[in-house]
């Protein structure tokens, strides 16, 4: 009886050391195993990890962590596929997005079966705020009409100019009563330029639709930085201004992370350049793509992003608990 009393209190103390225990991922308290019911994944061609040193050049307190910074995990996707050992950023994207290899930048692409088309058979709404993306860098490319079942599921927000006379139109100052399944024009881009800027149409869509839903995919795909990137390589102003206002994004997901333990954060790349040290080397960059690109993750699942795998992979990571079979 004495012994049966004295394992009692030794398997006590064990299960009390057990419950507090601390457990964290890059020294943030971190849950594991968590299955992430709102993803915002941001797709920036272009970015590598060296570049919120620029901010940090024009910031006052250069010691305190930049929002680019403060992903949980890191990982490095492979750039390369069946045809091409560097592809461009709108094939890395369809690897991620479709989880398969054979990219061959043609309609054929778009017979894959997207991430969110498996999702919504577990009741999430997907969304696509796009911006700066030319024709062939769109997620779905409109002369590809024999293919529409890619955009099955997909509620698609373009910052551009509307193709069709009879287009739907969404405004961050507007209301946006419900998410439906068709292509949106941002009613402040209908001129030379848009008024609106991609964070406050991020904001709009987020607390005006997402967040009414119980499950949510959304995708930011921003090409402001490779668009400046193929033009002012020698001059990073518009290069740090993009850089600015992804930095201002991922600020106000992280806020709304703490109220939502259940998101996760991702920002992938497709083509990452690196920057040049010293900064003083003109120009900054190095205008060779890496033969790895850039995978950020925060929150919920974050802890499957950390490594070395391949874009398509991505996809897998993404739906890893969904009981999908691969």
């Amino acid at each position: 009886m004495k012994q049966f009393k004295s394992f009692s209190m030794i398997l006590l103390l064990l299960v009390l050391v057990s419950c507090s225990k601390v457990v964290t991922l890059n020294f943030e308290k971190h849950l594991y195993d968590v299955n992430a019911s709102k993803i915002v994944w941001i797709q920036l061609p272009g970015y590598s990890e060296e570049m919120p040193m620029l901010l940090k050049l024009i910031e006052q307190d250069a010691l305190q962590k930049n929002p680019l910074e403060t992903f949980n995990c890191t990982g490095k996707a492979w750039t390369y596929n069946l045809f091409d050992l560097k592809p461009a950023p709108m094939a890395s994207f369809h690897h991620q997005i479709t989880g398969s290899k054979n990219i061959k930048n043609s309609c054929d692409d778009f017979i894959n079966r997207p991430i969110w088309d498996l999702l919504s058979s577990q009741g999430f709404k997907t969304s696509v705020l796009e911006k700066s993306a030319n024709p062939d860098e769109e997620i779905f490319w409109s002369k590809c009409k024999s293919q529409n079942d890619f955009k099955k599921n997909l509620s698609y927000f373009h910052m551009a100019k509307a193709s069709e006379p009879d287009a739907s139109y969404f405004h961050a100052e507007e209301p946006m009563l419900k998410l439906e399944v068709r292509d949106y024009f941002d009613r402040a881009c209908q001129k030379s330029s848009c008024t609106n800027s991609l964070f406050d149409n991020t904001k709009m869509l987020i607390e005006k639709a997402l967040l009414k839903e119980d499950k949510f995919l959304f995708i930011i795909r921003d090409f402001s930085l490779w668009r400046a990137l193929e033009k002012d390589i020698k001059n990073p102003v518009n290069i740090i201004t993009t850089l600015k206002e992804i930095s201002k994004i991922l600020g106000y997901l992280n806020l709304l992370r703490e109220e939502n333990p259940d998101m996760l954060i991702l920002l992938t790349s497709g083509q990452s350049l690196s920057v040049e040290i010293p900064l003083r080397v003109k120009p900054p960059f190095n205008s060779s793509p890496s033969v790895y690109s850039a995978v950020l993750a925060r929150g919920a699942g974050a802890e499957n992003f950390c490594g070395y795998f391949q874009h398509e992979d991505i996809f897998k990571r993404i739906l890893w608990k969904s009981g999908y079979n691969f």
